[in-house]
C-alpha cells in the first residue's frame, strides 16, 4: 500500500472533515492516511467534480499533479439508518 511504502496518502471528500475523520477512525484507517481535504464552505462550486479540493491537496503535499494517482470511491452505507415508514 502507498502508506506502507512511505508515500503520502490524503483523503479528499465533499463531506465535512469531521465526518471523514469519524469514518476513518471507525474503520481503523486513521493511522494509514494523511491529511483530509474536505468541504469547508457551502459553495457547491468548490466541491467535486471541481478540481478545487484536489488542487489544495496537491499543493499541500507539494506533489507533481501529473505523477499522482487518484482514486475515486464512494463509501456506501456509512451513516445510514433504516427509516420507519
Amino acid at each position: 500500500m502507498a502508506c506502507e511504502s512511505g508515500r503520502a496518502v490524503a483523503v479528499v471528500s465533499n463531506n465535512a472533515e469531521r465526518v471523514v475523520q469519524l469514518y476513518l477512525t471507525r474503520h481503523g484507517l486513521d493511522d494509514r492516511t494523511g491529511p483530509v481535504f474536505a468541504r469547508t464552505s457551502h459553495d457547491a462550486a468548490l466541491l467535486k467534480p471541481s478540481p478545487h479540493l484536489i488542487d489544495k491537496t496537491v499543493q499541500a503535499l507539494n506533489a507533481d499533479p501529473a505523477a499522482q494517482p487518484c482514486s475515486s470511491t464512494s463509501l456506501l452505507g456509512f451513516g445510514t439508518k433504516k427509516r420507519s415508514p
